[in-house]
């Protein structure tokens, strides 16, 4: 039996601004994306706004500004594990 090879991608990217609209401008006039959402987020309260967008590539990308601490938080990434 042949070895199990993990891959690991990353499946959403989380982008803190403390300038929204100019960096929802950069992903959709420079980037080409579209936005698939955006609006005020109704669970995770700590951030004021959020857009979504999704890369030709599948990964999310969500732009958000940090309401808590009106400063930018550490942006993160969520690690898919496939097979």
């Amino acid at each position: 039996m042949g070895a199990v090879h993990t891959q690991r991608t990353i499946a959403w990217n989380l982008v803190p601004t403390t300038d929204f609209e100019a960096t929802v401008r950069f992903f959709e006039e420079l980037m080409g994306w579209e936005m698939e959402q955006q609006g005020v987020p109704v669970h995770d309260l700590q951030f004021q706004r959020y857009a979504m967008f999704r890369c030709p590539n599948g990964v999310v990308l969500e732009v958000q500004v940090d309401g808590l601490k009106n400063e930018l938080s550490d942006g993160f990434s969520e690690v898919f594990e496939g097979v």
